[in-house]
């Protein structure tokens, strides 16, 4: 059956416990990718990547669903060797295949062959298919898209039926939809044997890294979500095979490295709320000088708004709702904040798309 929906997942802790505290229900109507990134090198104790792809298998772990399938991509880790002969990809699917979860590993045209001879050795041992990550780069160009297909597959011995084709635009820019829907259709067209693929996935975000353009700080703005408009103009259009809907929630697509050591006092609560359509944003001051207090009145602010879905509708609906009726006497940290908005956006995610 095709996936009904793929939130992509970056390999951090907040992120891991808001998939963690999903309800059965929700839980089971979800598919993820699993983004990993590198290990954090400004931390106050690094650590290997030997141990950093370890822990993110254990925290995988405890927030998914033995069994169930999800992806995984070391796409910003890159092809290093971690253990033996092992690079990042191998070793992570290697280690979370060992604790019971049934990942797919992901590739994609321009991965290095270290990357792709990893994939292979998993994708033999398991019999588990792959997923092939495209980005909008390799849309440029349609009438190439299914010769660079058919050498993917060929390289791993596989046909459509035991492999997933997701398009990623990753930061989805003001580019017109109309456009963009065009340029996927004539991409789509191009895919030989489209009804066949295992699954076909859209995904994309429009989440800057940064908010400043957004909103200032100590105030609230709004931000269009053009993936879930792609996702509605997609409908309307006359591909032969409609796309699964995949997005980055509510964290921004692009991966970023910074030092918080250096730019801590200017650091402050940014917090986002999913609505049908857009993003309601709020932005406080530095935590150095306004505290994190500052979160209850931003937790006011949203359970104000008349499209706030209230304590019931989720784990992080209701972190919400306790901040803003001040049952909780901790306001909670930036790392809660983003457990709460990203578990709350991916339950509302999914009862939209049960109604579409």
């Amino acid at each position: 059956m095709p996936v009904l929906y793929m939130p992509i997942i970056k390999s951090k802790r907040g992120e891991f416990a808001a998939v963690r505290l999903l309800n059965a229900p929700t839980k089971i109507q979800i598919t993820p990718l699993f983004d990993v990134l590198p290990p954090n090198r400004f931390a106050k104790k690094p650590k290997s990547l030997l141990d950093h792809l370890s822990t993110v298998a254990e925290h995988a772990m405890d927030a998914w669903l033995p069994t169930r399938p999800a992806w995984v991509d070391t796409f910003d880790v890159g092809p290093e060797i971690v253990s033996g002969s092992q690079v990042a990809i191998e070793f992570i699917v290697r280690t979370m295949r060992a604790r019971g979860l049934a990942v797919i590993p992901v590739t994609g045209f321009q991965r290095e062959p270290e990357h792709d001879v990893g994939v292979e050795r998993v994708v033999a041992d398991y019999r588990c298919g792959i997923g092939i990550r495209l980005e909008e780069e390799d849309l440029l160009l349609p009438t190439r898209i299914g010769a660079l297909l058919g050498s993917c597959l060929a390289r791993f011995g596989l046909e459509p039926s035991s492999a997933d084709l997701i398009i990623d635009f990753r930061y989805l820019d003001e580019t017109p939809r109309s456009l963009r829907v065009d340029q996927l259709a004539r991409a789509i067209r191009h895919i030989p044997d489209i009804t066949e693929w295992r699954q076909l996935i859209v995904s994309g975000s429009s989440m800057p890294n940064t908010l400043k353009d957004v909103c200032d700080r100590a105030a609230s703005g709004y931000l269009e979500r053009r993936e879930w408009h792609l996702r509605l103009d997609l409908q309307d259009s006359s591909i032969q095979r409609m796309p699964s809907f995949g997005d980055y929630t509510t964290v921004p697509p692009l991966y970023s490295e910074m030092d918080t050591r250096m730019i801590a006092k200017h650091l402050g609560p940014n917090v986002k709320y999913t609505l049908d359509g857009r993003w309601f944003l709020s932005r406080g001051r530095s935590f150095q000088e306004h505290g994190g207090a500052q979160y209850f009145d931003i937790a006011s602010e949203i359970a104000a708004l008349p499209e706030f879905r209230g304590g019931a509708a989720s784990y992080g609906d209701r972190f919400i709702e306790e901040r803003a009726g001040r049952a909780s006497m901790k306001s909670g940290n930036p790392e809660q904040w983003v457990t709460a908005s990203v578990n709350s956006h991916i339950s509302w995610q999914i009862q939209r798309l049960l109604k579409h």
